[in-house]
This record gives C-alpha cells, sequence and structure tokens, in this order.
C-alpha cells in the first residue's frame, strides 16, 4: 500500500491547499485511503472541508468511502483473528471482548448515582449562577468554582427529593421537564 505523504500543492508551498477537486479525482483517490479524511487531504492535496462538501454533494462517493473503511476494517478483524489463532493471549482476548459478548465474554458496566441510587442529570441551565454584579466581574475560576457549587448544591437537593420518591414518581416527574 502506497504511503500518502503531504506533497507541495500549490506553487510548491506545503501549506497551501486546494480547494476545490472533481468528483474524478476523489473516486480515483479513494482505493488505498483505508476510508479515511487525512488520507484523501494528503493524496488530493485539499483541505478536508473540499472533500465533506463533495462527500454531502455525491452520496454515492461517500458510501464508496465507508465501503472502504469496512474494507479496513474487515483486514484489521482478519489479521486480529489470525493473531488469535496463532496463540497471541492479548489477541484471543480483545476478539472475545468484542465478537464473543453473547457468550458471556467481556466486561460489564453497571452505572449509578450515589449509594446505589438512580442517576440524576444536570443541565447547565437548570443550575443558575447567583451573586450579580460583582460574579459578572469575578474571574473565571471564581465563576466556575461557583458554579459547581452551585452545581453540587442543586444535585444534593435533587437526590433528597428523588430518595423520598417511588420509581413511578420520578419517571412521571422527569417527564415533565
Amino acid at each position: 500500500m502506497p504511503r500518502f505523504n503531504r506533497q507541495p500543492t500549490i506553487d510548491g508551498n506545503p501549506y497551501l491547499k486546494r480547494t476545490s477537486i472533481t468528483k474524478e479525482e476523489l473516486i480515483e483517490a479513494i482505493p488505498g485511503s483505508k476510508g479515511l479524511l487525512l488520507n484523501l487531504e494528503r493524496k488530493l492535496g485539499c483541505t478536508r472541508s473540499c472533500i465533506s462538501k463533495m462527500l454531502e454533494q455525491y452520496p454515492e462517493i461517500k458510501q464508496e468511502l465507508q465501503d472502504e473503511m469496512e474494507r479496513e476494517k474487515d483486514e484489521v478483524l482478519n489479521n486480529l483473528i489470525e493473531d488469535a489463532k496463532s496463540g497471541d493471549r492479548a489477541s484471543r482476548k480483545l476478539f472475545l471482548e468484542a465478537q464473543a459478548r453473547d457468550r458471556g465474554y467481556g466486561e460489564k458496566v453497571e452505572i449509578s448515582g450515589a449509594n446505589g441510587q438512580p442517576l440524576v442529570f444536570l443541565h447547565a441551565a437548570d443550575v443558575h449562577l447567583t451573586g450579580g454584579e460583582e460574579n459578572r466581574n469575578a474571574n473565571k475560576g471564581d465563576r466556575v468554582e461557583a458554579w459547581a457549587e452551585n452545581a453540587i448544591d442543586f444535585h444534593e437537593k435533587q437526590s433528597e427529593e428523588i430518595k423520598q420518591l417511588s420509581t413511578d414518581e420520578i419517571i412521571k416527574k422527569l417527564g415533565k421537564k
């Protein structure tokens, strides 16, 4: 596979990039790109936004790029399987964790709030800074600290309210927001 190096693009300057490419140039550049925009940028000597605009304009080319990425994934997975078969323990573990979850392999992660309570999610709009003019004039670190303190207070208040509610009441309350 060819390695894509940054090539001079405009007037021999490697930092100036083309801002337009043809549909044909993009189609020809996809094979060997591993489905990565960075490789297309380097191969074509153009900007990422240039490629993105072309992909939006031509969904069939975008699909070809996605197919190229899928072929690359298949190749890597094939190599992983070969390594696992040859006795590489790390490859075996990775393969089983990723591909044999249905057979009980892999890690199970459970997330809950404090003391096993349901998680409470805060939205910045729900937590307001206080302090008026002096707060607006405070330095950024102080404002962030004040926001964090208010967020903690808000969270503790919500946690106390939630502890007193049944599951149905929590669901009903969350549905109203």
